[in-house]
């Protein structure tokens, strides 16, 4: 998946790159909000729990932050989505919240291009629940991944009935990640379970959960984003866009997880 998706991204580029203009100075120095509602399509195969996928469309929420120079971008992205999926007495029901964060900060090379890296806070929590009570001692089971990723963008202006268009795309993948994840579906850090340590009530168990990361590369460790969108500006301040974004999750290991979503949503854009 990771070759396609970045096969499919780098002809879309060069493909949309015989048709790019230059972006004045103009539209490469402003701040941007926008905010985003739309649909994301997910799947879960979490190992340490069940070895059923779990599929699930859900209502998604985004808040981006952005500030552009003529040199330079940054970005702030804030996702959060969540879902219940159905129970039964022989099947494993999960409640699902994941929340994101991603930082990016990119420098502009030529023409459209602009190139740089990201920083991604991706946790993934899982309720677990069956009609029959199982897994009621362990209420809780996490992924916690922050990872560093280099970022590669594309963006292009255009005009439609006077009105300013703008495309933009991009793609990244983490080369280093730090994990925080239980081996089992528990709640507790492995060195939290030592004889002595170990607390029902979980208190003080914060530090020893921030401690019990690994670090883990490329090899180890996939996460990988896909972005595409338009932006129809509707002002010179206020515009409408519609966004694509591809996410994938994946752990090479015994309790393997593997997490994949494709979202859309309808954003509202405020430029000044």
């Amino acid at each position: 998946m990771t070759r396609i998706a970045l096969f499919i991204f780098f002809i879309i580029v060069t493909i949309s790159s015989v048709h790019t203009q230059q972006l004045t100075d103009n539209t490469l120095n402003f701040k941007e909000i926008t905010f985003h509602v739309g649909i994301s399509r997910s799947s879960l195969v979490d190992k340490r729990m069940s070895l059923r996928e779990k599929r699930q469309f859900s209502t998604i929420y985004g808040l981006n932050f952005t500030t552009v120079k003529t040199k330079s971008r940054q970005q702030l992205n804030v996702l959060f989505t969540s879902f219940k999926s159905q129970t039964n007495a022989s099947q494993l029901g999960l409640n699902f919240i994941h929340p994101t964060i991603n930082y990016s900060y990119e420098r502009k090379l030529r023409n459209n291009y602009w190139f740089g890296g990201s920083f991604d806070s991706n946790v993934l929590l899982t309720f677990p629940n069956t009609d029959t009570g199982f897994f009621v001692n362990n209420p809780i089971s996490y992924t916690m991944a922050y990872s560093l990723s280099p970022k590669i963008s594309w963006n292009h202006q255009t005009s439609v009935k006077s009105k300013d268009v703008f495309l933009n795309s991009s793609a990244e993948v983490a080369l280093l990640t730090y994990l925080i994840r239980p081996a089992f579906g528990h709640p507790y850090p492995e060195k939290f379970l030592e004889e002595g340590t170990f607390s029902p009530t979980r208190s003080n168990i914060a530090l020893p959960l921030l401690r019990s990361g690994k670090i883990k590369s490329v090899h180890n460790f996939q996460s990988i984003k896909i972005k595409l969108g338009v932006q129809l500006f509707l002002t010179d301040s206020v515009g409408i866009g519609v966004h694509f974004q591809g996410n994938l999750v994946h752990e090479r290991a015994k309790q393997s997880i593997d997490y994949r979503d494709q979202t859309l949503t309808l954003g509202v854009s405020y430029r000044y």
